[in-house]
């Protein structure tokens, strides 16, 4: 009797200390738990700071761009006056250079560090709200779909460009380079001539290139418009997100 109420004794002990080692695993197991939640839910407020600042940088980009649009179209305009003008050859000629030279601004052009450090750390999951989550999945893609456009755009009026250089000396004659020239001679003034005649080809060939140009950055301000409320409506969403938080 004495040795099975020692084993009785022995087997609760045992139990007992079983019990609180489990006990002890669990706690700490839920104290990991609460502590990588904490971790995560800090990192999900920093990423979406961040996210914020990469939105108002692109969404002052945009308004940038827009404006640089505008002032081009107007120097367009200025420009086709000019050539339609008494003005001299070379005057001419500094004004399409001036004109070629402006709005080299990249207008698609989006600030992704965060988006992108979310993706390939595949920490988007850390973004709790779902609804989120897939609003800034689909503005960044709708981004890259835009993208493509904007590219296929530039390449085009480009073309343009390219066979202006070709067909013509004009870049010979712009401020920035016309210095390399030492001997006047080799600048022949004369060559400008087609900036007087309407009807040729190389005249033809500029208006071209300058309705190309201005085309191409409507078509590129017609895309930017969803893209800016885009931009604020995903701005709106995290702000809120954050002041939940």
């Amino acid at each position: 009797m004495i040795e099975s109420g020692s084993t009785r004794k022995y087997l609760i002990y045992a139990i007992g200390e079983i019990l609180l080692v489990m006990i002890g695993i669990l706690l700490a197991l839920q104290v990991n738990s609460w502590n990588s939640h904490r971790t995560d839910r800090i990192l999900e407020v920093q990423y979406l700071n961040n996210m914020l600042v990469d939105l108002s940088d692109d969404e002052l980009h945009h308004s940038q761009s827009k404006k640089v649009w505008n002032n081009h179209s107007e120097t367009a305009k200025i420009l086709i006056k000019t050539l339609a003008s008494d003005s001299s050859l070379i005057f001419k000629s500094n004004a399409v250079n001036h004109f070629l030279n402006e709005a080299h601004i990249k207008s698609f052009v989006l600030q992704q560090t965060t988006y992108k450090d979310l993706i390939s750390n595949g920490t988007l999951r850390l973004i709790t709200n779902s609804s989120l989550r897939n609003e800034i999945i689909q503005h960044y893609t709708r981004f890259e779909q835009m993208k493509e456009k904007y590219l296929t755009d530039v390449e085009w009026k480009q073309s343009f460009t390219r066979e202006l250089d070709i067909q013509t000396s004009l870049i010979t004659y712009d401020p920035f380079v016309n210095n390399l020239f030492e001997n006047s001679t080799m600048l022949d003034y004369s060559d400008l001539g087609f900036l007087n005649d309407t009807n040729s080809d190389r005249f033809g060939l500029i208006l071209n290139t300058i309705t190309s140009r201005i085309w191409s950055m409507r078509q590129q301000e017609k895309r930017i418009i969803p893209l800016i409320s885009s931009t604020q409506n995903l701005s709106e969403l995290i702000r809120n997100e954050l002041a939940d938080k």
